[in-house]
């Protein structure tokens, strides 16, 4: 090959001295099973973290098939808006019942109908703005599960007050407090749940109001009162989808962009942790894509970002994460994935560019301990190595300067 990967490397071809006298870094062709690389950096890591190694076949099954990803961290929550942590979660509940239960107690002091129990009200609102602070002090440990429940509780406090009125006319002031409920799934609970949740709340309305007064004239209003939080929720939900999409999306090459590879990465190297897992990280940069652009203009090497990044998107796994990482440089998330798997990969997405064009990747392994900006780093620096090499050629970042008591700190990727 024209970068020199492949048996002649191995075999002594003409980069074999350029490696042996100036790189530290070692190239597809010397990389074997990812063990022999680094045997004594290997036993200090935790165990599964390398994964062992795997044939070239299960590699290229998974990049053709897809394997699924694994399911998410209950630390951060997939919804209609994106990934919402706990505390973003519990503040906005906590407004929600807070207000709810301060604007009923208000709403007791201005001039009202006859008919609101006031006992009642004073109750269920106390409650409430008990529920918000309950939230705003302890919501960021809250388990996921724990805020569907809550928002069932309070359509428990709406359909309680409800009941209290002895007219239906006046459940107009309680029942608007379902839209609240309603617009809280539909911003931060899926689509399914969100409709999990509007359904209960309009069963409580409706049973509640069944339950309470003699006649019928409640169905129509009740049937006003739920198409409309419906209706809002829907709108809430598809917009905040949009924005959401927006926002992780790169618009030129419609991958994921820096911003979502950062999460994304903080959460795979969660589960990598707990799980005890190997997880791989590639850094790939399209070579001498500022003279492409000179030759030919910028609309040239636009129509390559975006060809390249849908023919790499298509060698990884359902489960990966290939994203614009910034300007010609892509960075691509393996969960699960050793370093030898990870370097048939990398190679894989080498050999996608054609037509004369090429490009540079490096590659970095998970240590087990290294923060995502550190691994970035690791590959970052592999990645200026493969191209202060001569380009067009993968390199694997070493493991071995990462542990303090092994050899001395590589020149380029010293600590």
């Amino acid at each position: 090959m024209a970068d020199g990967t492949g048996g002649g490397a191995a075999e002594g071809g003409p980069n074999r001295p350029i490696m042996a006298a100036r790189s530290p870094f070692p190239q597809i062709a010397a990389l074997g099973p990812g063990p022999a690389l680094f045997p004594a950096a290997v036993n200090r890591l935790p165990s599964g973290i390398l994964g062992g190694t795997q044939p070239a076949e299960r590699v290229s099954n998974d990049v053709s098939r897809g394997a699924p990803g694994r399911p998410n961290s209950t630390s951060m929550r997939p919804g209609a808006a994106g990934i919402h942590d706990s505390r973003t979660m519990a503040l906005a509940g906590a407004v929600m019942f807070a207000s709810g239960g301060i604007l009923t107690l208000v709403a007791m002091r201005l001039p009202h109908p006859e008919g609101m129990s006031s006992a009642t009200q004073v109750l269920t609102s106390s409650i409430a703005i008990a529920s918000g602070a309950l939230m705003a002090a302890a919501g960021r440990w809250l388990p996921l599960w724990a805020f569907h429940v809550l928002l069932q509780f309070g359509n428990v406090l709406v359909a309680w007050g409800i009941y209290a009125a002895d007219d239906f006319q006046l459940s107009r002031v309680f029942a608007l407090l379902y839209l609240w409920g309603a617009l809280y799934a539909s911003y931060f609970f899926s689509r399914r749940m969100m409709l999990l949740h509007m359904g209960s709340g309009a069963l409580s309305y409706a049973a509640v109001a069944w339950l309470r007064f003699e006649n019928l004239d409640w169905i129509a209003e009740w049937f006003v009162v739920v198409g409309s939080f419906v209706v809002a929720g829907f709108v809430v939900n598809w917009m905040t989808q949009r924005i959401h999409s927006l926002a992780r999306t790169d618009p030129l090459t419609n991958l994921a962009n820096r911003r979502t590879l950062e999460q994304e990465l903080a959460r795979e190297l969660g589960r990598a942790e707990r799980d005890q897992r190997p997880m791989s990280i590639l850094l790939v940069d399209l070579d001498n894509l500022k003279c492409i652009n000179d030759a030919h203009g910028h609309g040239a090497g636009d129509t390559l970002l975006k060809s390249a990044g849908a023919a790499w998107k298509e060698r990884l796994r359902a489960g990966d994460l290939l994203a614009r990482y910034g300007g010609d440089e892509f960075a691509a998330i393996l969960p699960d994935c050793s370093l030898h798997d990870a370097t048939l990969v990398a190679e894989r997405l080498r050999s996608a560019v054609s037509d004369g064009y090429s490009c540079s990747v490096g590659i970095a392994l998970w240590n087990g301990h290294e923060t995502g900006d550190e691994l970035l780093r690791r590959a970052d620096r592999a990645l200026y190595e493969a191209k202060r090499l001569g380009r067009n050629r993968v390199v694997a970042a070493p493991l071995a300067p990462l542990m303090p008591e092994i050899g001395t700190p590589d020149p380029v990727v010293g600590m």
